[in-house]
């Protein structure tokens, strides 16, 4: 996504969710565990959020959105010191990267440090009210960006790739009740 002005565009490089599986693997394993009636204490089951939540927030931040204002921002603030265009698009361009980064990471470690703890707090115990309180659908909106964002411009919250997103979160989820077992665990 390039700016008015020139903003280039950033390519991160992957699809959401499509990297590092080993995390997802532990997860699901833990999971597996937890529904065959093996306990899994609030410790184990932060360890296997924690690095699957901060991938996933990670790959929700607005981060062309985020890198485009800064370019924006800062380009402004160039010109209006006197810079020509040439040298205000190298200190737009600096500065958004140096800034998105760091802005990106912190908000995928503070959003996944929380939901993390709180999750599995709620998981080690069963309870069912405070996996509610733990706002699954916020969580789920997440992952719908997380899943629309792995495209080259940022969804908007009544964007087609956000009903797209949805709609895989829906099959997936429809295809893995397809393949629980069905009663209680053994």
């Amino acid at each position: 996504m390039a700016s008015a002005h020139g903003a280039p565009a950033v390519d991160r490089g992957h699809r959401a969710l499509g990297r590092a599986t080993a995390p997802i693997a532990r997860l699901a394993a833990a999971h597996e565990r937890a529904r065959e009636t093996e306990a899994v204490g609030e410790e184990e089951w932060f360890e296997v959020l924690e690095p699957v939540l901060r991938q996933v927030y990670r790959d929700a931040y607005g981060f062309q959105r985020a890198f485009a204002a800064a370019y924006e921002n800062a380009r402004a603030y160039a010109l209006a010191n006197g810079h020509g265009a040439a040298g205000a698009h190298r200190y737009a361009t600096d500065y958004a990267e140096l800034t998105t980064e760091p802005n990106t990471r912190a908000f995928a470690e503070a959003n996944a440090l929380a939901n993390a703890r709180a999750v599995a707090a709620a998981y080690a115990t069963g309870d069912a009210e405070a996996f509610a309180r733990t706002y699954p659908a916020a969580r789920t909106r997440a992952y719908a960006r997380a899943l629309a964002t792995g495209t080259a411009r940022e969804p908007r919250a009544d964007d087609a790739l956000f009903a797209s997103a949805y709609t895989e979160l829906v099959e997936g989820l429809r295809s893995a009740l397809h393949r629980a077992p069905v009663g209680p665990p053994p």
